[in-house]
């Protein structure tokens, strides 16, 4: 259930009760954000928001995120354009104590010149970051374009900015943060009374006082600039947006369901025309987000060199014929069924639904249930779509960003001209305006049955195959987990495992190319996906309804046991067009190259692939999951359908359901569909040999250098496999894990860094991870080795207590919703 309250101040609290689940989430949110500051401002927000947990008057920094991550919770402030929110996530029996710590730094910091001095290196290093991977500088140039330079300007800031600001700033800016709280919502979901958070937030927030003045209103507008700037790397990162009304416009639903519409899954337009008809690139979207007066409808994607012409060309004119032609009822239904499925899939999130449920009262006054979403959603026709099409190219208007290189990328110009010709002629009426619904409390929609008491079962077939259900309710997730990954193949077919999992949604006896995403996305209104590593492939489809099961079932066997893996759908093909000329169509081959460069061009990826050679040489552990683009281009489809043969065999393989299954049911289906399916002998692999050694490559134009330290560990079935998960999240995981006080917070050597291990059937990979300057290369890893031998000698009960409270957390949160339980589970079995 969902209660909301408001205090006398205007405070907001909302609670979305769940017993029995033992976590809580917790999301504290303020109406200000990014957006809201002057061009002389950048970056002072999240400054602030960030020096919150540096300290205050009773507690130091180490003492919050001792006292909080020492109960295994989690804490992080985030800034967006628009709002600020601190979350947390804890055990339930935790909440008086955490909610004591967050309380205390959101009301109580004292912004210390030392520790803010060292904030704003670490900031200045996120910026060095996100200036050396093209994706991340074409992200934030683009909501720059969008937005102007005013409201859109870096949500860091700029260095020089940085440095100017001053503790009174800071500090003014944290009162003006609190002056307002009516624009502060503090939210529950998870294992709490309504009565308990009420008078947690009583407590703490009730004698905030309000400022005599209202915070000044601040608008927004579209930009509709341009920016580019050429680099010479593998990919162009580009992004495109185009102005739409903001989310109290009662059209904002029909931009929300054109997105959908138009790139929601692999068998969407945006994708089957620029990714599988072309090969034009590995990942493209379009997505939209909206601010109270303003929204922005846009398309991100990499494409490599001298593609951008055709890919903006391809573009508009997919944009140009939706707005002659739209979509069918069907395609509406459809898009309209997958929206309300993963809104549904998103409140088994304690998280998700936290966040949700502050944002909803932030933006709209209460909280938006899928009743009231679902009417506005169901009042959108394919008039309004070829409107809402029209509208984005109608007068030429646009922003733009493009990092990477520029060859064939049409000017400003040129790209304003293709949209306003593809729209010359075509008259779309404005659509007729929507019947606004009342406003509800999101509660049936929360409610949830008691999850402590998840059923699960397996169930051995006598071909070898394992059949497992997670009874819970929701959604179903479904999939099948392989147990064959990069470690078995041989050098000439390395990454063939990772060209087999995009090559099976390619086509099957029963189902031609593209069937198998439409029949998910379309006929099933739900989510495909599947990934690839060292030892297992899965395959997986989410949201899903009971009644589409057995077809799934048909589906996943085809594709592991029988993908016809067909050469021109590999390589390419010749095609007849619509004008009888013949055309070249390009592979599923070279959509895998394009997420070759799209790699390339990262910096930590790269430096990932050079730890893995070093530790494993002339090994298949060695070499990369996705392979290269020379042996994918040497390979072929009969390879690729031989190395299917040998490994993806029912005794290699596990079914998996969880959501409202019965167990016998799922099983009879099973064997019903793969019983008659041969046991067959799997070829063995023979464990990698830990070799190690030190080596670089260097990265054109960057400033930071990405450092691995490894070390060999054991496998996932290792007896010790706990205790070095242990050791990683002592050494690395959170604020008060040992190598983020010392090398980050007390001698300032990296703005962060990481510890852990990748472990698999076999073996296992010890890693100590950041990103630093160069000149702190040598006495970061000095110090790193003499902190794990500090560990060694001097460990105490107080940190192990720490970190079992931390592995508890993991492990509710690994199971907390149907997919990421379906996840955790299939990957457990096979190991």
């Amino acid at each position: 259930m969902t209660h909301t309250f408001s205090l006398q101040n205007g405070v907001t609290g909302v609670v979305d009760t769940r017993p029995g689940t033992k976590k809580l989430s917790i999301n504290i949110q303020f109406k200000h954000g990014a957006m809201h500051e002057s061009a002389a401002q950048k970056g002072l927000h999240n400054l602030m928001s960030q020096g919150m947990i540096l300290g205050t008057a009773t507690r130091s920094r180490d003492d919050i995120s001792q006292q909080i991550e020492g109960r295994g919770a989690q804490f992080a402030v985030q800034n967006t354009l628009s709002k600020t929110s601190v979350k947390s996530e804890m055990l339930a029996r935790d909440v008086d104590h955490v909610f004591d710590v967050l309380a205390d730094f959101v009301r109580n910091p004292t912004f210390d010149a030392a520790n803010i001095g060292t904030l704003r290196d670490k900031i200045k290093s996120q910026l060095l970051a996100q200036d050396q991977n093209a994706s991340a500088k074409s992200s934030s140039k683009f909501v720059e374009a969008v937005l102007g330079p005013d409201a859109g300007g870096s949500i860091y800031g700029e260095p020089d900015l940085l440095d100017s600001y001053t503790p009174a700033q800071i500090k003014a800016a944290h009162e003006d943060l609190l002056a307002h709280p009516d624009d502060i919502v503090i939210s529950f979901s998870g294992d709490i009374s309504a009565q308990q958070a009420q008078q947690l937030v009583t407590d703490y927030f009730s004698d905030l006082q309000a400022a005599a003045n209202p915070r000044p209103s601040s608008s927004v507008s579209f930009a509709g600039d341009d920016i580019r700037e050429q680099r010479d790397t593998e990919q162009l990162n580009l992004n495109i947006g185009f102005g739409t009304p903001g989310f109290n416009d009662e059209n904002m639903y029909v931009f929300k369901m054109f997105s959908e519409l138009l790139s929601g899954g692999m068998s969407s337009p945006l994708k089957e025309e620029i990714r599988e008809k072309r090969g034009l690139v590995y990942s493209v979207h379009a997505s939209h987000s909206a601010f109270e007066d303003l929204g922005i409808f846009s398309i991100a994607a990499g494409t490599g060199k001298g593609q951008a012409g055709e890919l903006i060309q391809a573009t508009i004119d997919l944009l140009g014929t939706i707005a002659q032609k739209g979509f069918s009822k069907t395609d509406l239904k459809q898009a309209r069924e997958r929206i309300l499925r993963r809104l549904e899939a998103q409140i088994e999130s304690t998280g998700a639904t936290a966040a949700s449920n502050a944002s909803n009262i932030l933006d709209h006054g209460f909280i938006k249930g899928l009743d009231v979403i679902k009417d506005q959603l169901s009042q959108i026709t394919n008039d309004d779509i070829k409107w809402a099409a029209a509208q984005l190219l109608k007068d030429g208007e646009f922003g733009f960003s493009g990092v990477g290189p520029l060859d064939t990328l049409p000017s400003h110009d040129d790209i304003a001209t293709m949209m306003r010709d593809k729209i010359s002629g075509i008259s779309v009426a404005k659509p007729s305006k929507k019947t606004k619904s009342a406003k509800h409390l999101f509660t049936q929609a929360n409610d949830r049955p008691d999850l402590q008491h998840d059923n699960i079962q397996m169930t051995t077939l006598p071909n070898g195959m394992r059949v497992v259900t997670i009874e819970r309710p929701g959604t179903i997730s479904i999939g099948a987990w392989v147990g064959v990954g990069a470690d078995n193949e041989a050098a000439h077919l390395n990454g063939a495992t990772h060209m087999n999992e995009h090559m099976m949604f390619r086509g099957t006896p029963s189902y031609p190319p593209g069937v198998i995403s439409q029949l998910v996305e379309r006929d099933f209104n739900g989510g495909l996906n599947a990934y690839t590593s060292r030892d297992q492939t899965a395959y997986y489809f989410y949201n899903l309804k009971p009644e589409h099961m057995d077809k799934a079932l048909h589906v996943f066997g085809e594709m592991v046991f029988e993908a016809l893996i067909d050469e021109g759908e590999f390589g390419g093909k010749t095609v007849t067009a619509d004008d009888g000329t013949q055309q070249w169509q390009k592979g599923e081959r070279d959509v895998v190259v394009e997420e070759i460069k799209m790699y390339l061009d990262k910096s930590a990826t790269r430096g990932h692939y050079l730890l893995e050679e070093l530790a494993y040489p002339d090994q298949p552990h060695g070499r990369t999951i996705i392979g290269t683009e020379s042996v994918l281009k040497a390979m072929s489809a009969d390879q690729l359908r031989g190395y299917r043969d040998e490994y993806y065999v029912p005794n290699n393989t596990v079914f998996l359901a969880a959501g409202p299954v019965k167990h016998d049911d799922f099983v009879d289906l099973v064997d019903l569909h793969h019983g008659d399916r041969d046991w067959q002998d799997i070829p063995d692999t023979p464990p990698p040999t830990y070799f190690g050694g030190t080596q670089h490559a260097e990265f054109q134009d960057a400033q930071l250098v990405n450092l691995t330290i490894g070390a060999q560990g054991v496998s996932i079935t290792d007896a010790d496999y706990q205790a070095y998960q242990a050791l990683g999240r002592l050494l690395g995981a959170g604020k008060s894990s040992r190598l983020n006080r010392s090398v980050v917070l007390n001698q300032k050597l990296a703005p962060s860094v990481a510890a852990g291990m990748a472990a698999y059937r076999d073996h296992g990979l010890f890693q100590v991870i950041t990103q630093l300057a160069p000149e702190n290369i040598k006495p970061f890893i000095e110090a790193s080795y003499q902190e794990i031998a500090e560990l060694v000698n001097n460990l105490s009960d107080l940190e192990v207590a720490k970190v079992k409270k931390q592995m508890e957390m993991s492990i509710l949160n690994a199971v907390e919703t149907n997919q990421s339980a379906a996840m955790a589970h299939g990957r457990s079995v096979l190991a």
